[in-house]
């Protein structure tokens, strides 16, 4: 028995992996690759930034969530436009949350090569291209506690971890948190 795996084209990424052995070419972004539709719960993650921003005020300014995805019909944009409001109820500008919509892969291909973290929020995902993307890219992930990220692509175990698991807005946070001190030590170093 061989397990096999979707597909997923990785190697125009190779010359970007940096991983935290070049963290300072990153910039503090929390990327999100994924279709504006329901069950990628956007929501999650602009209550994981909240909630990390609110626990770790000095961030303010210095980290922002690029939210990166497709509208296939009216309903996903109206999706979007409450999620640009949830953005505006926090009092959040550009600097701190951008929505990059129906853009060409380049553009996917080059918040690639900024982000430090990318953030994905699916519930029981069944595999998690886009995860995967932001691995081979050096993006150190932060995926939902279920499904296929859980199973077969992140490892959380300190000497093989690939990336970080949450399930709650509390967990996204403190893995944001986690990231983000570990490359700032790094940088220092």
């Amino acid at each position: 028995i061989q397990i096999v795996y979707p597909p997923c084209q990785v190697s125009q990424f190779q010359h970007n992996q940096v991983l935290t052995k070049n963290s300072k070419h990153r910039e503090n972004v929390i990327l999100s690759i994924g279709q504006f539709r329901p069950e990628k719960d956007h929501v999650l993650q602009i209550e994981a930034l909240a909630k990390f921003l609110e626990e770790h005020p000095r961030w303010k300014g210095r980290v922002k969530l690029v939210l990166i995805g497709s509208c296939r019909g009216e309903s996903d944009r109206q999706r979007l436009e409450h999620l640009k409001g949830l953005a505006e109820s926090h009092h959040w500008d550009t600097s701190t949350i951008e929505f990059v919509v129906n853009q060409p892969y380049s553009v996917v291909q080059s918040w690639l090569s900024k982000a430090s973290m990318g953030i994905h929020t699916m519930w029981n995902e069944h595999f998690g291209i886009g995860i995967v993307e932001m691995m081979a890219a050096g993006v150190i992930a932060i995926a939902h506690n279920s499904g296929g990220p859980r199973s077969d692509i992140v490892s959380t175990t300190e000497s093989e971890r690939s990336g970080f698991l949450a399930s709650t807005a509390e967990e996204y946070a403190d893995s944001i948190h986690r990231v983000l001190e570990t490359l700032s030590a790094e940088e220092i170093a």
